[in-house]
């Protein structure tokens, strides 16, 4: 690709090796290191770091992991491919895949939030939550919280609630409620179900909760009511290899 402003973002020192590898060959190819204007925004460590990586940046820029942690799934390239990488980089022209982001809004404070891959709202203690797409209510339930995920955060957190893959679709939420209350006045609790992201989600809940966006935990509250919507935005993440959505989840369920 052509040179052009950059940044690595890691948080392990056991990564700072290979960070400083990276950016020294990067600046000896024309590219510039610049943390505040980069165009381009390499991820080094796991899929947190990579999520870390988005919202310190605004969304804005061109992304690209390499895994030095657990999972990797947003990652092409793992820390031994590394001179790969650098290879890739310079010489090849990088395949763009845009994705659609969602929104998060607190209807309390008004305060809006984009995200990539989930909203987790989630307690200690069993807490009252409600729910509604386009103003049609469609379950009330006890529970110990929910997790609302884009398409491609469907292989994290809801996956670990039994809830499906999205192999295919950008255009779809899930959510799934964690450990609903099941008893003869709730036997038959909608704990799972699939939105479109043309609708709004409508989300209220009463308890001791926190809210956490792509990981981050943003507040505790004892009542929240949110709108989630799909965002004016996308974000565009790097490829310079061609690895289908499927190869991708296949590699790293």
């Amino acid at each position: 690709m052509k040179p052009c402003k950059f940044k690595i973002v890691s948080f392990q020192r056991k990564d700072d090796k290979e960070k400083n590898y990276i950016r020294e060959n990067l600046e000896n190819n024309k590219f510039v290191y610049d943390e505040e204007n980069a165009e381009l925004v390499i991820s080094l460590g796991g899929d947190g770091t990579f999520l870390s990586s988005m919202r310190k940046s605004d969304f804005k820029g061109n992304f690209l992991s390499i895994n030095s942690g657990h999972l990797g799934f947003f990652a092409d390239y793992n820390h031994k491919e590394i001179d790969s990488f650098l290879n890739d980089v310079i010489n090849k022209e990088p395949i763009i895949e845009k994705i659609k982001l969602l929104q998060m809004k607190d209807k309390k404070t008004d305060e809006i939030y984009d995200f990539f891959a989930d909203v987790v709202i989630n307690s200690i203690k069993t807490v009252d939550i409600s729910l509604s797409i386009d103003n049609r209510h469609i379950v009330s339930s006890k529970a110990n919280g929910i997790v609302l995920s884009s398409s491609i955060g469907s292989t994290g957190y809801n996956f670990s609630l039994n809830s499906p893959i999205s192999f295919i679709s950008s255009k779809i939420m899930i959510y799934s409620l964690i450990a609903p209350v099941r008893n003869k006045m709730n036997s038959n609790v909608i704990s799972k179900g699939i939105v479109s992201i043309d609708d709004t989600f409508t989300l209220s809940c009463r308890g001791d909760i926190f809210v956490s966006i792509d990981g981050q935990i943003k507040r505790k509250n004892n009542k929240l009511e949110i709108e989630v919507t799909k965002a004016d935005r996308e974000v565009s993440l790097l490829h310079f290899k061609n690895i289908d959505n499927i190869s991708r989840i296949k590699k790293s369920i």
